[in-house]
């Protein structure tokens, strides 16, 4: 179970739904990592983690401004040398991504 994928797999899908907000489950350090970035870029509101008792969960304010997002698999350790390579291999194009 990848908890990323699954993650961005429900912002996409209730983005496309076009709804205002989403709950993700469960919640993991990554995934609230990279909601950060996202916030910080201007793609999602406000987000909250939410303890359930479990693994937890975060809510997610949707602003309507995501096309396409998804996580590479299997992910890859890589040097900073290196960063350029891999996303001329797994990004579309510069612009995007």
């Amino acid at each position: 179970m990848d908890v990323l994928s699954n993650g961005l797999t429900t912002i996409l899908n209730n983005e496309m739904r076009n709804k205002r907000e989403c709950v993700i489950s469960p919640a993991s350090k990554l995934l609230g990592k990279v909601l950060r970035v996202m916030q910080l870029n201007g793609y999602i509101g406000e987000f909250e983690f939410i303890d359930d008792g479990r693994s937890g969960k975060f809510k997610v304010q949707l602003l309507g401004r995501i096309n396409k997002c998804g996580a590479i698999r299997p992910r890859f350790a890589v040097k900073v040398d290196e960063i350029e390579d891999w996303e001329k291999k797994f990004l579309p194009s510069r612009e995007v991504g």
